[in-house]
């Protein structure tokens, strides 16, 4: 073969290798990212910093209040909310692995575009402030006007990406007979852990022996560690209390409750020195992970990191302050919902 026609052949399989993966990621569109396979079932990685930032944007003034902070936060339902402050307008804007840097981006574009920011719920959870690898992977991506990156680099990034197994997860929850997850980021902003919904509907005991006490059991004698802070992100979480005070956002910031085998895992000094550094952050505040009532009852956890959205209920009557018990009830049993379009 003449090295000219190598070269035409290699450069027609490279071509048809590229190829394949933008029809790849366009026919299965891996994280919800592209809107070009909204007629499959959402995956396990959707992108909520985008499609959560791209659905406001799309709607500016249709709320002005807003749930912020990590995968604990996302599970909050805006019900208890709109119970508490009925003249406010609720979404839940809290992202998997969400930081304060990231509610931060989110909003101050947002305010750029037109929207409201009336009063806002931070939730803190300790694990958003520890050392960890700085991630790049897809889901975690900014909204490219957040980023200010430009649409031309989002699509470049996304048609070309290598998200084989990440295809292979939405095609397998496409298949299951019923979703184990929903993202209500056209709705509410929470999403629903569906599967365990049900599982707790079933059987709720089986279902705390299975997501708590299993895992502990295979773990053996809890260990306390240390944990690396990240001393910059209680800079970061000031510094949102500053833009929220200087914007006259009503803000309520928190530490979430943290079931008790979190809490044996984690070395007293290092449980102290991330209450302190948040106080300094944004002065004294509701500290869940000293309420016995809430971190001794397991009935108030999916796990050990999440608690369920009933337990959000209860907080969100004190946070907002209703601080009236015998609501408490029934704003627990105004928290699970439906998830719309779930099929």
């Amino acid at each position: 073969m003449k090295w000219s026609t190598w070269n035409k052949v290699a450069l027609s399989g490279i071509a048809a290798a590229a190829m394949s993966v933008v029809a790849f990621n366009v026919l299965l569109d891996p994280w919800s990212s592209l809107k070009t396979a909204e007629w499959m079932r959402q995956g396990y990685n959707l992108n909520e910093r985008f499609r959560k930032v791209e659905y406001l944007r799309n709607n500016i003034g249709k709320f002005d209040s807003f749930i912020l902070g990590s995968s604990t936060m996302g599970l909050w339902p805006i019900d208890p909310a709109e119970h508490v402050r009925p003249e406010g307008r609720w979404y839940n804007l809290a992202f998997l692995a969400g930081t304060p840097p990231d509610a931060l981006r989110a909003l101050k574009y947002l305010h750029s575009q037109g929207q409201p920011i009336k009063e806002v719920v931070y939730g803190i959870d300790i694990f958003a402030f520890r050392k960890a690898e700085r991630s790049r992977e897809m889901w975690k991506r900014d909204h490219p006007l957040v980023a200010e990156t430009g649409w031309w680099d989002w699509y470049r990034s996304h048609l070309f990406a290598s998200s084989f197994l990440f295809g292979l997860d939405r095609v397998a929850h496409e298949l299951r007979p019923e979703p184990r997850m929903f993202f209500d980021v056209d709705g509410t902003g929470r999403y629903f852990l569906l599967d365990w919904d049900r599982q707790i509907a079933e059987d709720e005991p089986a279902f705390i022996k299975k997501q708590i006490y299993a895992p502990l059991e295979k773990r053996g004698e809890l260990q306390s560690n240390t944990l690396v802070l990240i001393h910059e992100r209680f800079d970061e979480l000031a510094e949102l209390k500053r833009w929220l005070d200087e914007h006259g956002v009503v803000s309520h910031f928190f530490i979430n409750p943290m079931h008790w085998a979190t809490i044996a895992s984690i070395q007293p000094a290092s449980l102290q020195e991330f209450r302190s550094k948040v106080r300094d952050a944004v002065g004294e505040i509701p500290d869940y992970s000293l309420r016995e009532d809430f971190i001794k009852d397991d009935r108030k956890f999916y796990e050990v990191k999440h608690y369920r959205p009933s337990t959000a209920a209860l907080m969100a009557a004190e946070i907002l302050g209703t601080g009236e018990a015998a609501q408490h009830g029934r704003l627990a049993r105004a928290t699970q919902g439906e998830a719309p379009n779930t099929k």
